[in-house]
């Protein structure tokens, strides 16, 4: 397995950070969109010449009753990715979990992108600008009523744009890594160290 982890470790380096392009103009919040991440898993891919493949299953399938009166349905969907170094056949799998809701037929779609989605985030330990899936209030909203007490906005430093190291391997680091390893780690590390953590 030695080729396709040292192949998944430049990935993950590459991949560090994925912006939040996505604008919620209703609810007012940024987030990133699956097809940010798609576009930078693609061309790592294509690059280290990994193949991948997906398949969806269905874990939960129900239906709510909005505020509205109206019903919804809400899906979970597992995702399961199969990545697969083309130069050796080695490969590893990794999982993602999604859950939709809609009141039309979106709720499997929205349930399947957000499964591939965070599956792959999770599995290249991409930081996402500090997106938070938990802060999403437009189903709480839609469910008991708008009095849901929105978060106040605080105001984030903007990131360093000195070049930094690794403290463990001396690597030179971008400043949005340094800025992920000092939240997750309380120090600069460079992917492939971050990883050995």
């Amino acid at each position: 397995m030695k080729n396709i982890t040292n192949k998944l470790i430049n990935i993950s380096q590459e991949c560090a950070a994925v912006t939040k392009n996505g604008k919620n103009d209703y609810h007012n919040y940024s987030y990133t969109q699956a097809q940010d991440v798609a576009k930078a898993i693609n061309s790592a891919f294509t690059k280290h010449r990994i193949a991948s493949t997906v398949s969806h299953e269905v874990l939960h399938f129900d239906t709510t009753t909005n505020k509205s009166g109206k019903e919804e349905r809400i899906v979970t969907v597992k995702a399961t990715v199969t990545l697969i170094d083309t130069e050796t056949g080695e490969y590893v799998t990794t999982t993602g979990l999604g859950s939709g809701q809609d009141l039309g037929d979106k709720a499997v779609m929205k349930a399947e992108t957000a499964a591939l989605k965070y599956a792959y985030i999770q599995a290249f330990n991409m930081s996402c600008c500090g997106a938070d899936p938990e802060a999403d209030l437009s189903v709480d909203e839609r469910m008991i009523g708008t009095d849901v007490q929105k978060p106040r906005k605080t105001i984030q430093k903007p990131a360093s744009t000195t070049v930094q190291t690794c403290s463990s391997c001396t690597k030179e680091i971008s400043p949005n890594i340094a800025e992920y390893s000092q939240r997750i780690f309380n120090r600069p590390l460079c992917i492939a160290c971050q990883n050995r953590h």
